[in-house]
């Protein structure tokens, strides 16, 4: 079982921290700083994930996972009861993975040169550009569908959630969005969202 969750306030992280209070697991939140990189146990982030970054899973046997996508399929797995995943096998548990896949790769890896100090303004141009094409496609896949995949809340909702607030700390407007606004407006009057938000600061 899980014994703690290493994460920074606002950061990737908080869609692990989200998805373990939908989950109704319990765990010990441990804030990381990332300009010192040290943990507030007093340990090192290097020490705790050789990559450098958060989230970082601690296990009961003192065993680590990292990398968003699999920290969330983890924490639905390990409360089925909870629905965070459909079953697996299925084509909708595939369509979750595919959208784990999207956010990952194409918004949550999009955003970087947006938070990097020492990106040209012409890098973050073009971040906000691709970016906000991609969120356009999103806003477009909600026709007809309260969550990314279906009728189900699953933590692929968590994951967009997370990274598609980021819209508002670096300048992308997505108030036209007649469909992707009030999606995230809903997700943020979550329990578990607003507890998890609440632990970082953030509320």
């Amino acid at each position: 079982m899980i014994k703690k969750l290493y994460g920074a306030p606002g950061a990737c992280s908080l869609a692990a921290h989200i998805a373990l209070h939908e989950a109704g697991l319990t765990f010990d939140y441990v804030r990381v700083d990332l300009r010192t990189r040290q943990a507030e146990d007093g340990r090192n982030l290097d020490e705790l994930n050789s990559k450098g970054y958060v989230p970082v899973l601690e296990l009961e046997d003192r065993q680590m996972l990292t990398e968003v996508p699999v920290l969330l399929r983890y924490i639905a797995e390990l409360a089925p009861e909870k629905g965070l995943a459909p079953p697996a096998g299925t084509l909708s548990s595939y369509r979750m993975q595919e959208w784990l896949s999207f956010t990952n790769s194409e918004l949550h890896k999009g955003f970087g040169p947006l938070f990097m100090p020492d990106a040209g303004e012409e890098a973050k141009t073009q971040s906000r550009a691709r970016v906000l094409q991609r969120l356009t496609w999103v806003d477009a896949q909600l026709a007809g569908r309260p969550h990314l995949v279906g009728e189900q809340f699953t933590v692929a909702d968590v994951y967009l959630f997370v990274v598609a607030s980021w819209t508002r700390f670096v300048g992308i407007d997505i108030s036209e969005m007649t469909r992707l606004g009030p999606y995230l407006a809903r997700i943020a009057r979550r329990p578990a969202v607003v507890a998890a938000m609440g632990a970082e600061g953030l509320m």
